[in-house]
């Protein structure tokens, strides 16, 4: 299990291989919006969380940013569906080679 945070998400298990599909509050290919708050993959960028109370105003309240995996011939992330279960836990598949990240959110800003 990772430890390392940033920006308000935190790694819980990282990595890992995907056996079965996750269920998702509401979703699109890359993002899931919970609320007022949406949790999306960046790419290269990570997950990034904003929160969208003020639609004309967006302010991101998280982010994390994985290094790329040992081997990857690009050498980057490539973070494209996120989810987010009904316990809070957020999915995230590195589409190229890193597997299936599951981060838990721990800002100031609730995700409502």
């Amino acid at each position: 299990m990772r430890t390392a945070m940033a920006g308000g998400l935190a790694f819980v298990l990282a990595g890992a291989a995907l056996a079965d599909p996750i269920p998702a509050v509401q979703s699109s290919s890359n993002m899931t919006i919970i609320g007022h708050s949406d949790l999306n993959g960046a790419g290269k960028g990570g997950v990034r969380a904003y929160s969208i109370a003020d639609s004309y105003a967006a302010q991101e309240i998280g982010f994390i940013v994985d290094a790329p995996p040992k081997g990857n011939a690009t050498n980057s992330i490539q973070i494209n569906d996120v989810y987010v279960d009904e316990n809070g836990l957020i999915y995230a598949n590195d589409r190229l080679s890193g597997g299936l990240d599951i981060i838990r959110y721990s800002g100031s800003v609730p995700l409502e």
